[in-house]
């Protein structure tokens, strides 16, 4: 009985311990064979593959993904799935539209005995940027290595959707090393979806994101306009010129000078490209009385010319002395408004006068100025007569400009004209000799100096003032007696030299 006993509960211990063996065998590790993003939208969707676990008593699959980057081991379980032939299974919280994600998978049999975990997948995440090659706009597509084939990757094949039709079409093929594609075929305010598909030495595909743009290449200037010359200094001539601001495609502007209109056109100022709709320079010119042609033109970052404008120039005005008091001016009209000219005005400056001594609609090249019909008994002249013309845009400039531009400053000097009487009357009151004083004309207030000494060579009377004479004075007031007087006197004259006379004259009570 006893003998019995043993046998049944050997038996029994041989059993369990079969069993107990058979509970504890790990389940064969599952092939995660592909992980890809679910590109036909753009939620980012992740699409995981792999084959059936060898083991038969395998109840079903647990999904792990990394919560870190792809450096790191953060694998957290997300899901798990039943069924030892299921093969799939798709990740909805996934963000693979913004970041590669990374994913492994494990087995677990009836006993939930797990098995190891897979091989680890990231999928490829794709991003896009514009691309300028030779001053021609590309889009390029960048993208990560597809990890988790150990035979590595065979190609990387590009497709496109144009305009959103749900078409999306090969268009190229990089090798397994290349991780970038630029896309050179493409037109302006068009859109351009992207998904790569890698394609590894086994024979398994992985998708990539979907990634969109709209194209909008940046645009050339549609015009550039030189608006203005204008000598408003001396020996600077004051530019002005319109631009594009809605153009993009623009690195620099470069603003041109030449000696002619057909010469050779040098650049004068290189300005970086900005929003600012006009451009204002001066330029410094070793003459304002030589005429220079100006125009701008804009240049991308390849150093390429866009656009050129017209050409605009300074005015130059010219005068002869013909010495009978008349001075003949010359000059030409202002080339080239957009706007055409509406009239010009013939400025003379004398001294602080400026005034405007021809006004007229048509277009004329010369004019004699006759100054002997001056004024000079009521008015003083220093002698150095100056002129400028300034020439007024027409109504009709498209861009509703209507300017003005100022040519150069000429000058001519008359010669000074000076007399002294050899006596006068201080008492006379009807005398118009009464009062002695040189009579001058077309000389300067700066640097004179009158001065009167008695025989002794006392000095009596002094006066830096050209409109003031000796009364036949003292400082004191008492009258002067009747007698020979010395004078001096300095001036400058037009040409701004400095001119000395004396001499005597007598005083008669």
């Amino acid at each position: 009985m006893l003998k019995l006993i043993f046998i049944i509960l050997s038996i029994f211990m041989w059993t369990f311990s079969v069993f107990s063996q058979q509970d504890i065998w790990k389940p064969d590790t599952p092939f995660l064979d592909s992980v890809s993003v679910d590109y036909s939208n753009l939620n980012g969707n992740v699409i995981i593959g792999w084959e059936p676990s060898d083991s038969l008593d395998v109840m079903g699959y647990f999904i792990y993904r990394n919560f870190g980057d792809m450096s790191s081991t953060n694998f957290v379980t997300i899901d798990s799935v039943f069924g030892r032939t299921t093969t799939s299974y798709i990740d909805y919280s996934a963000n693979a539209e913004f970041h590669s994600e990374g994913y492994r998978i494990s087995a677990f049999d009836s006993s939930r005995n797990l098995s190891a975990l897979s091989a680890t997948h990231y999928t490829v995440y794709t991003s896009q940027t514009p691309e300028t090659i030779d001053c021609q706009f590309h889009i390029k597509l960048n993208w990560n290595t597809y990890t988790g084939w150990a035979d590595g990757i065979t190609q990387y094949n590009i497709y496109r959707d144009k305009n959103h039709s749900g078409n999306l079409t090969y268009i190229g093929t990089v090798s397994g090393s290349q991780t970038y594609f630029i896309d050179k075929n493409i037109t302006d305010n068009t859109s351009y979806c992207y998904y790569i598909r890698a394609i590894g030495h086994n024979g398994f595909s992985s998708s990539s994101n979907q990634i969109c743009r709209v194209v909008n290449i940046p645009d050339n200037p549609q015009f550039i306009t030189s608006l203005n010359a204008s000598v408003e200094s001396e020996n600077q001539i004051s530019l002005k010129f319109l631009v594009d601001t809605g153009a993009e495609n623009i690195s620099e502007y470069r603003v041109l000078r030449s000696n002619s209109l057909t010469g050779t056109y040098k650049t004068i100022k290189t300005i970086p490209f900005s929003k600012n709709s006009e451009i204002n320079i001066i330029d410094n010119v070793p003459s304002d009385t030589k005429k220079y042609y100006y125009k701008i033109d804009a240049y991308n970052s390849c150093g390429k010319q866009i656009i050129e404008s017209g050409i605009v120039s300074n005015i130059v005005i010219s005068a002869i002395n013909n010495g009978d008091l008349r001075h003949t001016l010359y000059w030409e009209d202002f080339y080239q408004w957009l706007g055409g000219i509406q009239n010009f005005e013939l400025h003379r400056i004398n001294d602080e006068t400026d005034e405007v001594i021809l006004s007229s609609i048509h277009s004329i090249d010369s004019y004699m100025d006759d100054i002997s019909e001056l004024p000079f008994n009521s008015h003083y002249y220093s002698g150095k007569f100056c002129y400028y013309i300034r020439y007024f845009e027409g109504s009709n400039n498209p861009y509703g400009y209507q300017d003005s531009s100022r040519s150069n400053m000429i000058c001519t000097q008359e010669s000074s004209r000076v007399f002294l009487p050899n006596a006068f009357a201080p008492l006379h009151d009807g005398s118009v000799n009464n009062t002695f004083k040189p009579s001058a004309l077309f000389i300067s207030k700066n640097n004179y100096r009158f001065t009167i000494f008695n025989r002794w060579g006392e000095k009596i009377f002094e006066t830096y003032d050209p409109e003031k004479g000796w009364d036949g004075k003292y400082k004191s007031g008492k009258v002067a007696p009747s007698g020979i007087y010395i004078y001096t006197l300095m001036y400058q004259d037009a040409n701004d030299n400095i001119q000395k006379l004396s001499g005597i004259f007598t005083s008669v009570q």
